[in-house]
């Protein structure tokens, strides 16, 4: 024993009068021993050592790791350095994780670990530490009690689970085999990544070869490993590994790339205490009648010192002010709130708070979860809104879809939330960022995420992304995204989950914050309640797609070159002469001496006239004639030149539209609906034309001379003029307050009837070259003009009142003033651009102009050189961002409100790509509709909504997220999973459970942090159960019931065995068949049919499923009343086996649990889809096989079996196969291999 041998050291070292360094031979089984062993493994895990060598750390010199800091000292080229994790690449969590977690249960958080060079031997130190023996200095005397106390117990001091430096439950039997695990995974990942990047070809076919023969080892520990029962070889195919693991089969080397940068970026760490929700996190969440209970029990029933409810001031800061009122703040800092909370969480009056909440709510006292109650006494105080009167997107009463939110940058939504807490006297000003951080972990942590770039503003296409990306990430790790950077987490959302169940639930996500984005662009009213409607939704998706195809198509028209004449002649000479002629050059000379004896021309000034005709040039080159080039009857160039410039002038004027209408859309709501209600005139600026009478003017030196770059709105609404300055070319509005309610327009000198410069406060040069304009004092000598409208606005009746919602991109008066602005203003004039465009050649004699006109107008053409000066790269991701998210609006105080054109250093773009998650649609591919209505239903059916999936029913959905859990369980006699009823609703939820040995009662229990919390549930039904309820319903009692032998084998049995006695093959309908084996010396009735596969709103809420026969979907009742007209009796059978996909789901409701029920029988059924290791060019050999084995399996049966065994086993018949839904097979055996996530439903406690 670890304690014995300790004792001894401490012996020793009173006798040599020094400690020994290290103490040799640990005994692998003590909890010491685990960890350091598990510590060692994974320093020597091929991913760590590979990664270490890559940064060329000596792994021959000691590692200091440093838990508390990620952070590790190592030798590189000989010299010791320091790695800082927030330093180094994303690689780092991917290789890291695993030994930091260890280290920090082994070192406590904080103490320094010299990574282990063995794994049986260690500091004795570090020993002494983990189990918190006396620390230096010592006495001879403290050494002496010490060993001798250890002699006579034989075991270290247990620690109390209170004892929150020793992280007991961190370190427990449970967590270090999630950690294993979790290693396991590691390694499989790296070394399936390995080969999957060494695949030679990229052709389908050699791909699916590839995945069928080349081979992995598993780790023995890994999720793969635990969940294959009854695996006899180590070695599998990477076909079978990846549908093992539930993911869809890569059939391209584009989804080959997917998956291998899925596999690299790092698992997810919930940190601790996860979204800060408390009891409103655990999963299922506490009831809102026991939220009231709990706020009611913390300000008027636990009578602590300072937090009485009678107090008005106490009653509305509530449980926060109450622990932190002496807490010094100006310790911390502030920006990193989740340690501030920790630390408020570990302090003695949390503890006492949360311990004296847990017993007055009747729940078991048990110290691992006095923070969660403390916690929740935080939050129903802090936000008792959502207790009493809760109300869809708010939180403490802030309404997060409000309209005066849209187009802010997501830190000024923060702010406003912490405003509203300091006003509404929910907190001081001190503790204000702490309750905003608090609430928004659960309500929007997207607004929590580190480095945002400004550009991605509240109710923006980006945002709309940013928050499914970060919902689909907290539902697997809640508070995990607060610990993330934009970059990382836009990184994930960018790929593509492996899993078709990630897809369709990340489809969801998307389609809930859709809805929202949805009320914020008004596209639907805030009157849609809480509850969505599939037309709601609908018509959000529709908008959405429309705005990002019609943005999408003013970024390619930016990038589009303007079509010019002598361009369109190049490329038709290029095309038939090639790239060997010397096109511009001039060598051609008229053969009638009608342009001079001296004038040379090249062949593509010649053909921009159309005058390369026969017999009219002849070359002054003899080595180029001018025949080649005369004899080919080249088709005009101006024809195809004139069809591609009115193309470019029609998409130019369509693209100013479409983005002067983004840029209205974004405005703040106040100046919105300035716009919308209220009367505009739109002015123009140019210089004074001295040159003629003011009334003789030439409408093109009108043209040429106006400031193309900017425009000036005037705006009155109720009496009030504010104008607005628009500079599309730097995607930036400027509100001015300062201007004249009237300004003057125009300008003649008197008497001589010629046009003179007015002195105005404006920047002439802005709205000249569209760069953004210097100060509100900066003056010029410009005239003004008013546009006149070709046509009057004229408001539609249900928009004429100001109650109506402000104008948005998809209506209102946006869409009138984006088309006065483009087609009379920003779009320069079609003849005049033209002529300029069409150019004229050398043949012409006006190449100068030409060329001088065309660069004046390539200047007008949007945001050229903005884009040219922001970015060095990819231009076509800058015209993306800059067009779907780029506006800058600046407030006459000169603040920009809306900082958004910045597009900040050269190398930003590439590695945010922001652009490509702004130009993301929601895609058919992606088949948003088809998860509409599951949001409906999910959102609506209970009162549940999306935000209380946890972890645990994300696990569900996930297939074999949770299947390593419930085998670790299997050992386990007082933990089951079930579903239970909460108090007021008849839907079942799942969860899982641990039985109170004391209290002879249920409790929900965390299987991953191994502790209960919660309520004791008093009408639990378990699925899995050691104690089950008496079936037979005589009394109720609950009844322990140790795991026997059948159910021992029964979760460990996983195949369709050829080799065993199959025998009685039936078929009782269409599309159903029974056979019977031979298993653990027991017959057992195996019943194989389609399963309904479920829509994804069914899978989020466990429900269960039909099997499907004879062209229709049939109940566990018709299914008995089929096989008994087929004379098959289940009941006569010990036990029963359900080869049926989704025939677990639902818990004890499910389609295996009902049917049990009816026969009385335990069965085994299925949890998600069902696969199996089989593929029809098997066939033959399964035939050959094992026929000598198996005398009772006739050629009939082996027929019928592997026929319905077909790749559509597990798809609903009237649905189209989906991506890897086809049986996949690793090696020939004579079994079929099957994969699932295994339930036992026992209805009798007879052992077998």
């Amino acid at each position: 024993m670890l304690a014995g041998l300790y004792a001894n050291a401490l012996r020793d070292g009173i006798k040599n009068g020094i400690l020994q360094e290290s103490l040799d031979n640990i005994p692998k089984d003590s909890s010491f021993g685990k960890w350091w062993s598990h510590l060692h493994d994974a320093i020597k895990s091929p991913p760590f050592t590979v990664w270490a060598k890559s940064k060329h750390i000596d792994l021959s010199k000691p590692i200091e790791i440093y838990p508390g800091f990620d952070q590790i000292s190592c030798y590189i080229h000989g010299e010791r350095k320091s790695l800082w994790g927030p330093e180094q690449d994303k690689s780092w969590p991917v290789f890291m994780a695993p030994v930091m977690k260890a280290a920090g249960v082994l070192g406590l958080g904080k103490t320094a670990i010299t990574a282990p060079t063995s794994g049986s031997s260690a500091p004795l130190e570090t020993i002494g530490k983990f189990y918190g023996e006396p620390r230096r200095p010592w006495s001879m005397g403290t050494l002496a009690e010490r060993a001798t106390k250890l002699e006579r117990t034989k075991i270290f001091e247990p620690i109390p689970p209170a004892d929150l430096a020793k992280r007991v439950h961190e370190r427990s039997d449970e967590a270090l085999a999630h950690e294993q695990t979790a290693l396991g995974d590691a390694q499989d990942k790296h070394v399936l990544g390995a080969k999957l990047r060494a695949l030679p070809n990229d052709d389908p076919a050699q791909i699916a070869r590839y995945l069928k023969d080349t081979l992995l080892q598993v780790h023995p520990l890994s999720s793969y490993s635990l969940n294959q029962e009854e695996q006899v070889s180590d070695t599998v195919s990477l076909e079978a590994f990846i549908s093992g693991n539930g993911w869809q089969l890569p059939k391209s080397r584009v989804e080959l790339n997917n998956m291998i940068e899925v596999l690299d970026i790092p698992t997810l760490q919930e940190p601790p205490h996860g979204d800060f929700g408390g009891g409103l996190s655990w999963s299922p969440p506490l009831d809102l009648e026991s939220q009231t209970h709990v706020y009611s029990h913390v300000l008027y029933n636990l009578k602590l010192p300072g937090l009485d409810g009678e107090n008005p001031a106490v009653r509305k800061k509530g449980a926060l002010d109450y622990l932190m009122k002496r807490m010094p703040l100006e310790t911390y800092d502030l920006r990193n709130p989740r340690r501030v909370i920790e630390d408020v969480l570990g302090s003695p009056k949390a503890l006492e708070l949360g311990k004296a909440l847990q017993e007055k709510m009747g729940a078991a006292v048990t110290e691992e979860t006095f923070q969660d109650w403390a916690l929740t006494a935080i939050m129903t105080t802090l936000d008792n809104e959502s207790v009493f009167t809760p109300k869809q997107h708010h939180t403490a009463g802030f309404d997060l879809s409000a309209d005066r939110l849209y187009g802010q940058p997501l830190a000024g939504v923060k702010q406003a939330l912490s405003d509203h807490l300091v006003a509404t006297g929910k907190t001081s000003a001190r503790l204000a960022p702490i309750g905003t951080h608090l609430l928004l972990s659960r309500a929007a942590p997207e607004l929590l995420v580190k480095d945002i770039p400004s550009s991605v503003t509240y109710g923006s296409n980006s945002w709309m992304h940013l928050r499914a990306a970060v919902k689909f990430i907290e539902a697997q790790a809640p508070g995990a995204s607060a610990q993330m950077n934009f970059t990382q987490i836009m990184e994930r959302a960018n790929l593509t989950p492996l899993s078709s169940d990630e897809q369709a639930l990340r489809n969801v996500f998307t389609n809930e914050s859709l809805m929202l984005w949805g009320k914020l662009n008004s596209v639907i009213g805030n009157q849609a309640g809480d509850t969505p409607s599939l037309e709601d939704l609908k018509l959000c998706q529709t908008h959405f797609n429309q705005q990002v195809e019609e943005l999408s198509k003013v970024s390619q028209h930016l990038m589009t070159p303007m079509p010019t004449r002598r361009d369109i002649a190049l490329e038709k000479l290029k095309e038939v002469f090639g790239e060997t002629l010397p096109l511009e050059r001039n060598y051609l000379q008229s053969a009638n001496e009608q342009y001079g004896d001296n004038r040379y021309f090249s062949p593509v000034d010649v053909y921009m006239s159309n005058e390369l005709r026969p017999g009219r040039w002849r070359s002054i080159d003899s080595s180029l004639s001018a025949n080649d080039l005369t004899s080919k009857g080249l088709t005009d160039p101006n024809f195809t030149f004139k069809t591609r410039f009115d193309a470019y002038h029609h998409g130019m004027k369509v693209s100013h539209k479409n983005l002067l209408k983004n840029m209205f859309s974004k405005l703040p709501e106040e100046d919105r609906k300035h716009l919308e209600f209220g009367k505009q005139e739109l002015y123009y600026l140019r210089p004074a034309i001295t040159g003629h009478a003011s009334h003789l003017i030439p409408s093109a030196d009108e043209i040429v001379a106006k400031g193309l770059g900017g425009l000036l709105i005037r705006s009155e609404h109720e009496g009030n003029v504010c104008h607005y300055e628009v500079f599309p070319n730097s995607m930036l509005i400027r509100k001015r307050t300062d201007l004249p309610r009237q300004l003057e327009l125009g300008g003649v000198k008197p008497l001589a009837n010629t046009e003179i410069n007015k002195t105005h406060r404006l920047d002439w040069n802005a709205y000249k070259t569209g760069k953004p304009p210097r100060g509100e004092s900066t003056t010029s000598q410009i005239q003004l003009h008013r546009i006149t409208p070709e046509k009057e606005w004229v408001p539609p009746p249900q928009d004429s009142s100001v109650n109506a919602m402000p104008m948005s991109y998809f209506g209102g008066k946006s869409e009138y003033l984006a088309e006065l602005a483009a087609s009379q203003h920003f779009t320069p004039d079609y003849e005049t651009f033209k002529n300029a465009a069409h150019g004229e050649s050398a043949l012409e004699e006006t190449t100068r102009q030409h060329i001088a006109g065309r660069e004046f107008l390539l200047g007008l053409i949007p945001f050229k050189n903005a884009i040219e000066a922001a970015i060095d790269g990819d231009a076509a991701q800058a015209a993306m961002l800059f067009v779907m998210d780029g506006l800058s609006f600046v407030v006459p105080a000169g603040k920009v409100a809306s900082n958004i054109g910045k597009m900040g250093t050269r190398g930003a773009l590439k590695s945010l790509s922001i652009a490509k998650m702004a130009g993301a649609g929601i895609l058919a591919a992606a088949n948003p509709v088809g998860g509409l209505d599951d949001l409906v239903r999910l959102v609506g059916k209970g009162g549940q909504k999306l935000t209380t999936i946890g972890p645990q029913r994300f696990g569900k959905l996930m297939g074999i997220a949770d299947n390593v859990d419930l085998i670790k369980l299997s050992n386990r006699h007082d933990i089951a999973m079930g579903t239970y009823k909460v108090a007021g609703s008849t839907e079942p939820v799942s969860v899982t459970a641990k039985y109170n040995e004391t209290a002879g009662k249920w409790v929900p229990y965390d299987v991953v942090k191994n502790k209960v919390y919660g309520k004791p549930l008093d009408n639990f039904t378990p699925e899995t159960a050691r104690y089950i309820d008496d079936t037979l319903g005589t009394d109720g009692v609950v009844l322990r019931v140790k795991r026997n032998h059948l159910e021992r084998s029964l979760a460990r049995d996983n195949a369709m065995d050829f080799g065993r006695k199959l025998k009685d093959f039936n078929a009782p309908g269409v599309g159903i068949f029974t056979y019977v084996d031979e298993y653990k010396g027991v017959e057992r009735l195996n019943i194989c049919a389609h399963g309904v596969n479920p829509n994804y709103g069914q899978l989020l809420l466990d429900e269960p499923m039909k099997m499907y026969y004879n062209g229709k979907g049939n109940t566990p009742v018709e299914l008995l009343a089929t096989l008994k007209a087929s004379n098959i009796n289940p009941e006569s059978y010990n036990n029963v086996r359900l080869l049926m996909c989704h025939s677990g789901n639902g818990g004890a409701d499910s389609f295996g649990g009902q049917f049990g029920g009816l026969i009385k029988r335990n069965v085994k059924a299925f949890q998600g889809r069902l696969h199996a290791d089989l593929e029809p060019q098997d066939v033959d050999f399964l035939l050959a096989g094992p026929r000598s084995n198996s005398p009772h399996l006739t050629e009939e049966i082996k027929k019928e079996v592997l026929r319905r065994l077909q790749p559509s086993l597990n798809v609903h018949p009237k649905k189209a196969p989906m991506p890897g839904d086809s049986y996949l097979t690793s090696e020939y055996s004579e079994s079929i291999r099957l994969y699932y996530r295994p339930l036992k439903f026992n209805f009798t406690s007879t052992a077998a």
